[in-house]
């Protein structure tokens, strides 16, 4: 795995733990506009959610897939 992709499943992973760690939410969103993100969603190691906020906003982001996990927790 190179080092872009690498970095990207870290800062989804480290989302996700300080979202668990911090707010207690279930899962944490990673925003970013980077293409390779799309790329890693066709890869199965990232997925596209969407959600809304109490106040009716609707926002997207990226978090881990199950492979994505594995696939980071086996690179380091």
């Amino acid at each position: 795995m190179d080092k872009k992709r690498l970095q990207l499943l870290e800062r989804a992973y480290a989302a996700e733990i300080e979202s668990h760690m911090w707010t207690g939410h279930k899962r944490s969103l990673l925003q970013t506009k980077a293409a390779l993100a799309q790329k890693m969603v066709s890869e199965g190691l990232l997925v596209v959610i969407k959600a809304t906020t109490h106040d009716g906003h609707d926002f997207s982001g990226y978090a881990l897939s199950h492979a994505g996990r594995i696939a980071y927790c086996l690179s380091i």
